[in-house]
């Protein structure tokens, strides 16, 4: 086998382990924290889910595929440029699990490859793709908290006269409802973007870019391998990013918990399934916390509190970042690979 090809498939996989283990305490905090789900039930509903997830995104794999890698040489220089992408990629997405923040896979794993392709002379994103993602990453967590905000105020004339007991009962069966739906879509699409990477490296290493020269029997290798990955890095997390979103944030009863994972879960199934785009976990389910938190009488006073907004300036901040932090050390990267592979 080709070393480069055989880096850049490790690369991948790790990746998507990285995925996984950094994106599971978003799926599964708000169920964890209202006492829901026990924290190693809701991790392993969160990996079958996962799973079965990144094994029927295939549209929006096949067109990232299609859009994403425009270099004019093909072959390996094309599989220069992912290794040091990957590479970067993999550590930012990792160092800001320790760093106990939700940050965009798709932010890291984009701005590598800009990073990477830019020292070898390349456009190895589409351009238009790359607006377009970066618009949509840009505006979800607003449109999240907005939407969120909005369903539990409408929501909240109903309820305040119920006995708790029982309104929290169904809540909490949404929420459970609701984080088995969002591992779904998790892994419709952050598999998918994986699965997109791999099958142009497998492609480059054989010097024609083409989807037609991709046979269905590889495609197929190449989905399930992203799907056990992600699984795989889910059932291996913490809870770090999970305290962060479900606590630091936002702390959230049983009605709020499951409004927000339900409406994050049908947001996240418009952008796999409808609009077949890529998309931020993360960012809308902050979005939707912070809008749940802000409509909800128990919590709505809470934001005076200096620690929560000084969180939310940490963790914009870090997602401001994210992209160009991995540029850097793509290229950083890319000048070490470049020197050593010459």
């Amino acid at each position: 086998m080709d070393p480069l090809l055989l880096a850049a498939g490790l690369l991948c996989l790790a990746f998507g382990v990285s995925n996984g283990f950094h994106d599971a305490g978003v799926q599964v905090g708000n169920a964890v924290a209202t006492r829901t789900l026990r924290p190693r039930q809701a991790l392993l509903m969160c990996a079958v889910f996962n799973f079965i997830g990144a094994l029927l995104g295939q549209g929006l794999l096949l067109a990232l595929t299609g859009h994403l890698l425009t270099v004019d040489t093909l072959g390996h220089d094309l599989l220069l440029i992912l290794i040091p992408g990957l590479f970067a990629a993999l550590v930012i997405n990792t160092s800001t699990y320790f760093l106990a923040v939700p940050i965009s896979a798709t932010h890291c794993l984009f701005g590598g490859l800009l990073g990477a392709g830019f020292i070898y002379g390349a456009q190895p994103l589409n351009t238009d793709l790359v607006v377009d993602s970066l618009f949509r990453l840009a505006i979800s967590p607003i449109a999240a908290l907005f939407i969120a905000w909005l369903a539990l105020t409408l929501l909240m004339p109903f309820l305040l006269n119920r006995s708790p007991k029982p309104v929290f009962r169904v809540f909490r069966q949404g929420t459970a409802v609701g984080t088995a739906a969002l591992s779904v879509a998790h892994g419709s699409q952050d598999a998918q973007k994986i699965g997109a990477v791999f099958i142009a490296a497998w492609l480059s290493s054989r010097g024609d870019t083409s989807m037609n020269q991709l046979p269905g029997y590889v495609l197929w290798i190449i989905i399930v391998l992203s799907a056990l990955a992600i699984a795989g890095g889910t059932l291996l997390s913490g809870w770090r990013v999970a305290d962060t979103v479900s606590r630091r944030l936002s702390t959230l009863d049983p009605v709020g918990a499951g409004t927000s994972t339900m409406v994050a879960a049908v947001l996240s199934y418009l952008a796999a399934f409808v609009l077949r785009v890529p998309i931020s976990m993360s960012f809308l389910v902050v979005g939707t916390n912070i809008g749940a938190g802000l409509a909800s009488p128990h919590s709505r006073f809470a934001w005076r509190s200096r620690n929560r907004l000084r969180t939310l300036v940490f963790v914009i901040s870090v997602w401001l970042m994210g992209m160009p932090a991995s540029a850097l050390l793509a290229a950083a990267s890319a000048v070490v690979f470049k020197a050593i592979a010459a």
